[in-house]
């Protein structure tokens, strides 16, 4: 979003250095010697990254997002294991974590979407060069990647909560002994 303000106002090097805004620069791109020059004609946004840059962007800051809430994860993970007792502070840790839970599985889900945008934006015409699809592939790669590493990451989180958790409620089942609770109690079928 913020380079389509700028591609819209954008005008070459070339063209403000002459400060006549009739110039588009083509006078420039052709000098006087004898050598063949080649002129590009491409439009006064080359100068600006593609527009899947944006996309990527947007991953990045979702990745970013997906880090801090996996810290945050963490962190009421480590605060509900804490708690002895069922009460109403271990249900609200239990909630935050399931909100936090579904918001990580939310930007997971948008980061594959926009990753699968990265290959077409710009090029709904499929007339995107060689060079081109070679530098959106590696930026794909390397971008699924680190939310695959992520993934990783939340799921270990995630593993390790559940193991925990599951100890817990064995050791606490360790303390109880039914049979001497059946013993203390009187028989109430008579």
């Amino acid at each position: 979003k913020r380079y389509r303000t700028v591609r819209r106002g954008f005008k070459s090097d070339a063209v403000q250095a002459t400060g006549n805004h009739r110039d588009t620069g083509k006078d420039r791109l052709i000098s006087s010697d004898d050598h063949e020059v080649k002129i590009d004609m491409q439009p006064f946004s080359a100068g600006l990254p593609p527009l899947w840059v944006e996309t990527l962007e947007s991953i990045d800051h979702d990745a970013e997002k997906i880090e801090q809430q996996i810290g945050e994860l963490r962190e009421y993970h480590s605060a509900r294991q804490r708690k002895m007792f069922e009460d109403d502070e271990s249900a609200e840790y239990d909630a935050m974590i399931q909100e936090i839970t579904r918001n990580i599985t939310r930007l997971f889900q948008g980061c594959k979407t926009k990753l699968q945008q990265v290959a077409i934006k710009g090029n709904e015409n499929k007339t995107a060069g060689y060079e081109d699809r070679t530098v959106r592939f590696n930026v794909m790669r390397s971008r699924a990647t680190k939310v695959q590493d992520l993934t990783k990451t939340f799921r270990e989180a995630q593993r390790n909560y559940l193991q925990n958790m599951k100890e817990k409620e064995q050791r606490g089942r360790s303390y109880i002994d039914n049979e001497s609770i059946e013993a203390t109690l009187p028989n109430l079928a008579n």
